[in-house]
């Protein structure tokens, strides 16, 4: 029993547990995304110069560098905290995916905008592309002209 000039026992800092827990939930949950959708996943986690990485394949190519992630097609999907916001401030999930609801420039038009399909506002840039007969399974790459305008879906190779 204490004595009753000390006050109630100081809880312990338990954050580091608390994030080593969750890194390991984290890329439990990654293998389990490996196994039940025959996904490749990659994700690496920093904290305090401490490096956690999970990655599904040893192939010497990924993950993939920033440069090949620009050319990839179609646009990866790329979520950043603001994308996390309160759900308060997010476009209702009845809006179709083309679209944002609410009159211009609201909070629906800003970031935090999400569209039916999961992707946001952040993650594409407004940039036409032209896609010449698409098949699944063929290595394709995004390559802009040099105007800046279109951006043409490459098979293999660049065109000439």
């Amino acid at each position: 029993m204490t004595p009753l000039n000390q006050g109630p026992l100081k809880k312990r800092d338990r954050t580091n547990e608390n994030f080593d827990k969750a890194t390991k939930n984290l890329m439990s949950r990654c293998d389990q995304i490996r196994q039940r959708y025959g996904a490749d996943v990659y994700i690496q986690v920093r904290r305090k110069h401490k490096h956690y990485q999970y990655t599904s394949s040893n192939e010497p190519s990924w993950p993939k560098t920033k440069a090949e992630m620009e050319t990839t097609y179609p646009v990866p999907v790329t979520r950043t905290p603001p994308d996390f916001a309160s759900r308060r401030s997010r476009v209702p999930t009845g809006c179709p995916s083309s679209t944002t609801c609410g009159p211009r420039g609201t909070a629906a038009e800003g970031s935090d905008a999400q569209h039916q399909d999961g992707s946001s506002e952040v993650d594409s840039q407004k940039v036409p592309v032209h896609v010449d007969a698409y098949h699944p399974g063929d290595s394709m790459r995004l390559e802009e002209t040099p105007d800046g305008g279109c951006r043409t879906v490459v098979h293999g190779k660049s065109p000439e």
